[in-house]
């Protein structure tokens, strides 16, 4: 969990908020300002900040708020939060599309994947991007990641073997 204040020193609360969110990680995070506007916390909350608090900080809202941010990241690392959601996404997948992303997830690139699967290159971007934009995920890391916990949810689950769709 992170408290950020919105003015920091040299990368401010919202600046370091965005590099996170950009490489992934899913730490929930708590807002402090003295110089916020509704429209600068209904961003944040969208972008998947925890809650945003006005300074002078009260501690009887957010000790309760730090609560929920610690009970969000225990849920998340158990792996029980959004495992629903990403596997509704896995589903609107095509076996195709999985196939692809689980090379991309494998680290190859588009040449080495048309090869592999003797398709052309551009048919392989074309199935890429419609399956990024379907799990609404921009990085291979991060598609590794996802495939991961979807393996682990099919196992756990007794899907290992079972066609999903």
């Amino acid at each position: 969990m992170l408290i950020l204040d919105v003015q920091m020193p040299g990368l401010s609360g919202l600046e370091l908020f965005k590099v996170l969110n950009m490489r992934a990680y899913k730490l929930p995070i708590i807002f402090l300002t003295a110089h916020a506007d509704v429209d600068m916390a209904v961003a944040a909350m969208r972008e998947g900040a925890c809650d945003f608090h006005q300074k002078p900080i009260n501690p009887e809202t957010l000790l309760p708020a730090i609560a929920r941010g610690l009970e969000k990241a225990r849920i998340s690392k158990s792996g029980l939060g959004d495992i629903k959601e990403e596997v509704e996404r896995f589903k609107a997948l095509t076996e195709r599309e999985e196939q692809i992303c689980r090379l991309v997830a494998k680290g190859l690139v588009s040449r080495e994947i048309a090869e592999r699967l003797v398709i052309s290159q551009r048919t392989v971007d074309h199935h890429r991007t419609a399956a990024l934009s379907k799990l609404n995920i921009r990085e291979p890391a991060e598609l590794a990641l996802f495939f991961e916990r979807i393996d682990a949810w099919r196992k756990s689950a007794g899907h290992a073997g079972q066609n999903l769709f």
